[in-house]
């Protein structure tokens, strides 16, 4: 055989190697999932791909599609979070407008600090200068009234409009600065309106 020949032969048998190599090289994969390639020289890594993430619930309308989907709840999805609370009030202060709303509560410590717009009140009786005790004249009970202006100018049977915001009587009714007359009228009373305007309910 001519050398060119054996040459051409010789590369003939390398190229078959190292095709067998390259058919009969496999993979293996180890004990923490990483495949391993045996084909070359240096083995070659390849990492596991990442988990897929997980879904975001949806909210509103769709989050309840999402919650009630009988394939979510098996797969164990979080309920949807929504970005607003049920049931929840306003939490503003609630105007009072009906005298009965101060005299009917069981519990008339708890509206203290509410606003009060009340028309067309009966006047009762006129205690000092300051004073008024104000509601029907059928005998329901009543509520006491100080005003910062000066009340003198009305009299039992007049009928006032009046503005203020409900207040717990003091245990020290000598807080309030008041005469000693209308400091013993308000003792056994619970809660009294301060007035900030009081006006006559014909004008």
């Amino acid at each position: 055989m001519k050398p060119i020949e054996k040459i051409n032969a010789l590369r003939r048998m390398v190229a078959v190697i190292a095709t067998l190599a390259l058919a009969t090289g496999c993979s293996s994969t180890n004990r923490q999932g990483y495949n391993y390639y045996s084909g070359g020289n240096t083995p070659v890594v390849v990492s596991p791909a990442p988990p897929p993430a997980p879904e975001t619930p949806p909210t509103g309308l769709a989050g309840s599609q999402f919650q009630n989907n009988p394939a979510n709840k098996a797969a164990g999805a979080a309920p949807p979070i929504s970005g607003q609370s049920t049931g929840a009030g306003t939490g503003g202060p609630v105007t009072i407008t009906q005298l009965n709303q101060l005299t009917a509560n069981p519990d008339a410590t708890a509206l203290a600090g509410e606003p009060v717009n009340l028309q067309g009140e009966g006047v009762q009786q006129v205690v000092g200068d300051h004073v008024l005790v104000v509601g029907p004249d059928d005998g329901s009970p009543v509520i006491y009234v100080i005003s910062a202006q000066p009340v003198v100018s009305l009299a039992p049977g007049d009928a006032v409009n009046m503005k203020g915001t409900v207040r717990a009587v003091p245990k020290n009714l000598s807080n309030l600065g008041l005469d000693q007359t209308s400091s013993q009228a308000l003792q056994g009373q619970v809660i009294y309106v301060e007035a900030a305007e009081i006006t006559p309910a014909n004008q």
